[in-house]
């Protein structure tokens, strides 16, 4: 929370800018003017890491919505249509858990290029495979409750069943 707010208000709690520099005060230490120093170019520590909370807080929460978007399409998918799309959409979670999650990420960002959309979409959706799993077993047991037979036995239909009977019941999981 501290992190988020201070990725928020970054511009009134940092004195200076990200890449001001101030010329003659190289590495000098920390001070009254600058809280944690400066660096070896002269910019104030303490104002690069309080707009590198504004990243970090980017990455990290739109990359955790991105994971759990992910794992759900992944996992309600498998789970409730199970047989051999099921089987199939498993072997590739398997496999892609397989292969060192570090490479995967070093090998897509050369093929897509660099960027923070592109940092936040891989991982992203190289987090959210594993958790399709967890989904897909509770999508399994929620199928078995008696209220979803008894919509199936009315006619409801596949959306209607996921939307309305099964997404909402994996919600705590998620």
């Amino acid at each position: 929370l501290i992190l988020l707010l201070t990725g928020i208000f970054a511009d009134f709690i940092a004195h200076y800018g990200m890449n001001e520099t101030w010329v003659g005060e190289p590495l000098s230490p920390p001070s009254a003017q600058f809280w944690f120093g400066t660096d070896s170019v002269g910019r104030d520590v303490f104002s690069r890491v309080v707009y590198g909370a504004r990243i970090s807080v980017i990455v990290g929460l739109t990359g955790a919505v991105l994971s759990t978007i992910v794992s759900t399409i992944i996992g309600v998918s498998s789970g409730y249509f199970g047989g051999k799309f099921d089987l199939i959409m498993q072997r590739t979670v398997d496999t892609m858990m397989c292969i060192p999650t570090l490479i995967l990420l070093m090998v897509f960002s050369s093929i897509i290029g660099a960027g923070l959309w592109t940092v936040i979409g891989i991982l992203g959706v190289f987090y959210g495979i594993p958790g399709s799993r967890i989904i897909r077993s509770a999508v399994i047991a929620i199928k078995e409750n008696a209220y979803v037979s008894s919509a199936v036995a009315i006619g409801s239909s596949p959306s209607r069943l996921i939307f309305k009977h099964i997404l909402p019941n994996i919600v705590p999981i998620l």
